[in-house]
């Protein structure tokens, strides 16, 4: 995607850390009520690092993106994480952490192999004992079409987005994003961008089969959040 790339130095008036404040509590009251002892804790997915911004409160995080310009703009916000350039699907980073965290690039997996290549990345990167946390944005049994909007400005440029969320076809278990974004740079010129990204749509049950298999016993959460877009959002617990 663009946004993730030649467009990320807007990620921070796009989606600023401030949005994700109630949320990143909300995740730690579920994360520290199964695991109190967590000292060190690895992202994956972690893109402009507005999650660990909040949760770096409680321990130390190391961050990875496929994105080095997502991290770019992470290091801006989190200077003392370390930031790690890699693929969920297959990094190797010979660690083990407390706590394995993945909130929303969890989407971008758009297959059973996919998402169990994940799960089994974690499990390489979990210290015995350790925890997995996953905050996907749907699942099929909750997901439905939406459009939303937003964007901010600072003192020297702007940017606004729409963004249309649909599924065109209820057995390929994916949906589609479609995001159209309008920017002023600081000399007042206006221009237009357009990307698309597919999001994979998995039931609950797969979500636990896939995880078990790894060895993982699988919890649901409910997250009630004032700020949320109407529908069910859920957090996934894996011990």
């Amino acid at each position: 995607m663009k946004l993730y790339n030649e467009l990320a130095d807007w990620w921070h008036l796009l989606s600023p850390p401030e949005e994700y404040e109630e949320e990143a509590r909300l995740y730690w009251e579920i994360i520290s009520r199964y695991k109190q002892d967590i000292n060190t804790a690895l992202e994956l997915g972690s893109g402009g690092g507005n999650n660990a911004f909040y949760l770096k409160q409680h321990c130390h995080f190391t961050l990875t993106d496929l994105s080095p310009a997502m991290l770019q703009a992470s290091q801006k916000i989190n200077p003392e994480c370390e930031h790690i350039v890699g693929d969920m699907r297959s990094i190797e980073l010979e660690q083990e952490f407390d706590l394995v965290f993945i909130h929303d690039a969890i989407a971008y997996m758009t297959s059973e192999e996919e998402l169990s290549s994940v799960f089994q990345v974690v499990r390489k990167h979990l210290k015995p004992g350790g925890m997995l946390f996953i905050a996907p944005d749907f699942f099929e049994e909750t997901y439905e079409p939406s459009t939303i909007s937003g964007g901010y400005d600072d003192k020297n440029k702007g940017i606004r987005y729409l963004e249309w969320t649909y599924d065109l076809d209820p057995d390929d278990h994916k949906a589609t994003t479609e995001y159209a974004y309008i920017l002023r740079d600081e000399n007042g010129a206006i221009w237009h961008e357009h990307d698309r990204m597919e999001n994979g749509l998995f039931s609950k049950a797969t979500w636990q089969s896939l995880l078990e298999k790894e060895g993982f016993a699988v919890h649901f959460e409910t997250i009630l959040h004032s700020e949320f877009e109407p529908g069910e959002y859920m957090g996934i617990v894996a011990l």
